[in-house]
């Protein structure tokens, strides 16, 4: 592994400078990016090696083939992420990630494609409403956006032209595959008239111009789901305009109608010689309105919403599970498109699970489900496969915990899935870019988590424990069980002080593909404490696969240049600088609300820390304040100054600071008004005061917001299901020296 480091150097400040001097703009150019050698292989699905690879570095554009031994090198490129794609005749192109200063000798593979076998892809939820056309445009659209919006991703007056940024990352994926669809979460409308029809009290109601949709053919999309409870979001006239502009464009769909009947029809396709039949359906049926989102019927004529159109009703278990049984009955490869369960949740809510299982009682050969926005994990369960949630794909949501999801591929023969990988994503401003380096493994062990019991992501009993792990910055999905396992051993010495705890970050250990399993000491009278990382993003890492580098959107700073050193771990940190041309504070701060596990089911945990590495080099005096919000609206709960510090010159030392947070104060059976009224998020905000003479320099890196889980006693090992994204450990007792002996594992196709 190559040893240099680079380090993001970020300008940040709180108010605007002397009018003599003017803060410089991001330069991401003036970054520093080594030249490389890259060697690698490639093997076919059995591992014999594969000659004559067309092995593509997407964004360098540069392209070299595999020799008789499935040897490939490129000399003289450089180092930063990338997307590797994978051509030969006969064979799916392959679409793989790579992370700058991570990787050398990589082991890619190919499968052959077969007469007996088609390859699927599954998003989530897509619209391309609201801020992708105007960013100040409100959740509940009411108006038709006609002209172009400076600085809108998407212009109304070529929506195809400039849409292309939006999904050029994820196309080659798309294009890879014989079929993909998306769940596409929207109306499709170019009619004032429609827009007036807005659902009367619906509080999210939007659309889509109807001249985006060639950016699903341009994606290779030419079937959608519409069983969702945004179709009737305009009544029955947008729905009717939605399906007819699909079909205008050649986009099939199902899921949803202008009557139960329609609204419950499958789309049959035939693709290499296989049948399928795609059913939708949602359990989200706005029952709290007069105006349902969902097709019904009644004999109450003087009802005025008595019958009408919109989504499948999946809350109606013999319909599904009568169109299931038919298509199964007709030797059609049936895919259940499920959308339900609560927003914001890791894992299905009770009632969802109940209504999957009882479809996989009908024997659909798949299961896909979407609506939460999060991403969920899989499950297996009587030789059926599930994805229980597949998080947002092109959607455009701030909160952080929508911001990383996943693409699901799958491989599937005449009744079953054979082969499953998931493809983490990050949506950055709105657009799904594959994820890559740590950051892509710690998801991946997230997801793991939530598709097995045990974990604290989860509200209910899932019906299997599927085994996913990171191989490759992929999705693993082992759903014939086979798997081989790699072990680490550590030897910790650590120090208790007199606050009566210390903590282990085990983060910079070992290759973020391993996870904690076995914790162990002499020592008696201890408790571990187990954390996980609500931030995500704190190691100012470049984790998505773009055309750029380093940019980072996720962080409030003002100016970026470039360093080949001062990181604690990894490739990049933040620095804070001022010098005598400064006569204010410079702040960093995140501005997505960081929020608890539990919020979304009104039992937060709200045990947590801040944690972060810090170095001086003439540091100004410096603060980390943190702000309490409420998890939605606008209130607030005032602040917390966490660590005050005289600055100086210092090494890198470890902070970290118990948050706080007050408790709840307000109870509710309606969920929505307690996450309105308590303090469920936080920010946090560093602050560096000005300097009076020369320059003064805080370097910032792997910062953590630590939410603490489970305690275990010494008294015995401790064993921990693995994979698991829970990266610290917060060691309790007595003051003194400990030894803490720590085991790891990592999972291996």
């Amino acid at each position: 592994m190559r040893n240099y480091y680079m380090s993001v150097v970020v300008l940040l400040f709180l108010n605007s400078c002397t009018e003599s001097y003017q803060e410089p703009k991001a330069n991401i150019s003036d970054i520093t990016i080594e030249k490389i050698n890259l060697k690698g292989v490639v093997t076919d699905s059995s591992g014999l090696a594969l000659s004559n690879v067309a092995v593509q570095l997407r964004y360098q554009n540069t392209t070299v083939y595999s020799k008789d031994d499935g040897q490939f090198e490129f000399k003289d490129i450089e180092d930063k992420n990338d997307m590797f794609i994978l051509r030969k005749e006969g064979y799916y192109d392959g679409i793989y990630t790579f992370f700058a200063n991570k990787q050398d000798n990589i082991r890619l593979e190919l499968k052959a494609k077969s007469d007996e076998s088609v390859r699927l892809l599954f998003t989530g939820d897509l619209s391309f409403a609201r801020r992708f056309m105007d960013p100040t445009v409100s959740d509940r659209t009411t108006q038709l956006i006609t002209e172009d919006v400076e600085g809108a991703t998407l212009q109304v007056s070529n929506l195809r032209d400039s849409g292309q940024k939006v999904i050029d990352p994820v196309k080659p994926l798309f294009h890879s595959v014989d079929f993909p669809t998306v769940n596409f979460e929207s109306i499709a409308t170019h009619n004032q008239h429609t827009i007036d029809a807005i659902h009367p009290t619906k509080d999210y109601a939007y659309y889509s111009d109807d001249n985006s949709l060639p950016l699903l053919k341009d994606l290779n999309v030419n079937f959608v789901t519409l069983g969702n409870n945004h179709v009737y979001d305009y009544d029955a006239i947008g729905l009717q305009d939605t399906m007819d502009a699909l079909d205008k464009n050649g986009i099939k769909h199902s899921g949803a109608g202008m009557s139960v009947e329609e609204a419950f029809l499958p789309y049959r396709t035939t693709i290499n010689n296989q049948s399928f039949s795609f059913v939708g359906a949602t359990s989200v049926s706005g029952n709290q309105h007069d105006l349902l989102y969902i097709a019904h019927e009644s004999k109450n004529a003087s009802d005025p919403f008595a019958t009408q159109g919109g989504a499948a009703d999946a809350q109606d278990r013999s319909r599904v599970a009568h169109r299931l049984q038919s298509e199964k009955s007709l030797d059609y490869f049936t895919i259940y498109q499920f959308h339900g369960g609560k927003e914001y949740t890791y894992a299905p809510s009770p009632y969802a699970l109940e209504l999957i299982n009882d479809a996989l009682k009908s024997q659909p050969s798949l299961l896909v489900a979407h609506h939460p926005h999060t991403a969920q994990g899989y499950g297996f369960k009587d030789g059926i496969f599930i994805a229980y949630g597949m998080g947002n794909f092109i959607f455009d949501q701030d909160r952080l915990d929508t911001l990383l999801s996943h693409i699901l591929v799958c491989d599937v023969n005449a009744t079953d899935t054979t082969h499953a990988i998931g493809y983490p994503i990050y949506i950055e401003d709105y657009i799904p870019k594959l994820l890559t380096g740590d950051l892509a493994n710690r998801f991946i062990r997230h997801i793991s988590e939530a598709s097995r019991n045990g974990s604290s992501l989860i509200e209910a009993p899932l019906s299997s424990n599927l085994m996913v792990f990171p191989h490759n910055y992929q999705e693993y999905i082992a759903l014939d069980g086979k798997y081989s396992i790699e072990k680490e051993n550590i030897t910790k010495r650590v120090t208790i002080d007199e606050s009566g705890y210390a903590i282990i970050d085990l983060r910079g250990e070992l290759s973020s593909e391993y996870s904690l399993s076995l914790i162990s000491t002499d020592h008696r009278d201890l408790t571990f404490t187990m954390g996980r990382d609500l931030l995500w993003f704190g190691s100012f890492e470049d984790n998505d696969v773009d055309a750029e580098s380093y940019e980072n959107s996720i962080w409030n700073y003002s100016s970026a240049t470039a360093s080949n050193s001062l990181v604690h771990w990894g490739n990049a940190s933040a620095h804070i600088f001022r010098d005598e041309r400064h006569d204010d504070s410079a702040l960093l701060y995140f501005g997505r609300r960081i929020r608890p596990i539990g919020d979304s089911l009104n039992r937060t945990n709200k045990n947590l820390s801040f944690f972060g590495y810090f170095k001086g080099a003439n540091a100004s005096p410096f603060t980390i304040e943190t702000k309490y919000y409420a998890s939605v609206g606008e209130k607030t709960f005032g602040s917390t100054l966490l660590h005050s510090s005289t600055g100086g010159t210092f090494d890198w030392i470890a902070i970290e600071k118990p948050i706080p947070m007050p408790a709840d104060t307000f109870f509710s059976d309606d969920l929505p008004l307690n996450l309105k009224e308590n303090a469920r998020a936080t920010k946090f905000f560093i602050r560096m005061n000005e300097v009076q003479k020369g320059e003064a320099n805080l370097y910032v890196d792997d910062l953590a917001v630590i939410n603490w889980e489970e305690s275990h006693s010494s008294n015995q090992a401790i064993n921990i299901a693995t994979p698991h994204a829970r990266d610290f450990i917060k060691v309790s007792g007595a003051k003194g020296e400990y030894t803490i002996k720590l085991e790891f594992i990592k999972y291996k196709p």
